[in-house]
């Protein structure tokens, strides 16, 4: 009797302790594991810490040179995420005819310039723009300025209507034959999105920039003068640069993400700084309930990267200072609801109802680093375009 007691007890340890703790350490190991295989290698390293001289580009980051665009733009501009109302474009002086048509023309745009309905269009905001030198998307009285804070629900602006105001300010002046306005105010976008310290407007810029690049064929084609576009400061980038800098742009998080490090990088960012390190710090804020203990390390570099960096990251500063006051369970269903039930159903079903287990927590929290974290070095796995001619500015 007392052996079978005896037994029935061990059993009960096994099943309730070292089963599932040998279930989390298999986890976390396989987690990792399947990070550790993203091998970069020295050229692409290389690649990137060059490409990041392209800072003095105009499509680089400038977060705080003159007037703040917040105030003007957020009557204007419309924001998406959670609980905000999705007006696209009619707020921004576009109607819904016109918009459809820029939509299903697509990149044929610049061949069916002239077909694009323009009635009722009023683009005379756009002007103003010249005026302002950064946009402040988390200024007080912004839609991003949300208290309390959240990474997964806070609303962003709508750059896929902004790339189609870009699109249509470069129509109109082609179709008036005033060029340098045109493209001046275009800019005067593109470098807005710039300076938001998102890695989508940045991004977005850069879509803008093959947009301005395609317009400016399409200008010369018909014939117009573009040699003022010269005295008015407007270089039209070329295709290698524009997809250089995208993805600089886009290797920025590397350094600053948790897992695998890429130590000593850090001062090589100088393309999307602000938007990398805030991708970095996002990741890791939404993470800490779960690998806190694993990466104390790497939590205390960020925090040294954050309060010595120049950037706003109004909302980041604010959020890391409060030590993350989500839960682990708030998380978890944040994420399984952006990923979705055909992303990641099974993990999110299963890790739902084992995430209250504090030995199953660190390797659902590895999961969820792999699974969340994006190939930031992806891009350099694409062949540059093979033409390295820029376009001067002249007819």
């Amino acid at each position: 009797m007392k052996k079978l007691a005896m037994a029935i007890v061990v059993l009960v340890i096994f099943v309730a302790v070292v089963l599932p703790s040998a279930g989390g350490l298999i986890l976390t190991k396989n987690a990792r594991a399947g990070r550790a295989e993203r091998t970069v290698s020295s050229d692409v390293i290389a690649a990137f810490v060059a490409d990041q001289e392209l800072q003095s580009h105009w499509l680089a980051e400038e977060t705080s040179a003159g007037t703040d665009a917040s105030t003007f733009l957020a009557t204007r501009v419309s924001f998406r995420g959670d609980g905000i109302e999705q007006m696209g474009t009619t707020r921004m002086g576009i109607p819904k005819a016109t918009d459809d048509a820029l939509q299903k023309m697509g990149k044929d745009v610049w061949d069916r310039i002239d077909d694009v309905p323009l009635d009722g269009v009023d683009l005379a905001w756009v002007g103003e723009l010249s005026a302002f030198g950064h946009w402040d998307i988390e200024a007080p009285g912004s839609p991003m300025n949300i208290r309390p804070w959240s990474w997964t629900e806070a609303p962003i602006p709508d750059f896929m209507s902004l790339m189609t105001l870009h699109t249509l300010r470069l129509v109109v002046g082609i179709r008036s034959g005033d060029v340098v306005p045109a493209f001046t105010e275009a800019r005067a976008l593109a470098r807005l999105s710039t300076s938001t310290e998102l890695l989508i407007g940045q991004m977005s810029a850069a879509g803008m920039a093959h947009r301005e690049r395609r317009a400016f064929e399409a200008a010369r084609a018909r014939g117009l003068d573009v040699s003022g576009l010269a005295a008015a400061g407007i270089e039209i980038a070329d295709e290698v640069t524009i997809e250089r800098f995208k993805r600089a742009c886009f290797g920025a998080p590397m350094p600053f993400v948790l897992d695998p490090p890429h130590l000593g990088l850090e001062d090589s960012v100088k393309v999307c700084r602000c938007s990398g390190l805030q991708e970095g710090i996002s990741g890791a804020d939404f993470l800490r309930p779960f690998v806190f203990g694993t990466y104390k390390e790497r939590f205390a570099r960020l925090d040294r990267e954050l309060s010595s960096s120049t950037c706003r990251l109004r909302n980041a500063r604010e959020s890391w200072s409060a030590a993350q006051t989500q839960t682990v369970r708030q998380n978890l269903a944040h994420f399984c609801a952006t990923v979705g039930k055909d992303n990641a159903g099974e993990f999110c079903k299963v890790s739902g109802a084992l995430v209250f287990l504090p030995f199953l927590r660190e390797g659902i929290g590895e999961t969820l680093l792999s699974i969340a974290a994006p190939d930031w070095w992806r891009k350099y796995g694409e062949p540059l375009p093979t033409s390295t001619a820029s376009t001067p500015p002249t007819q």
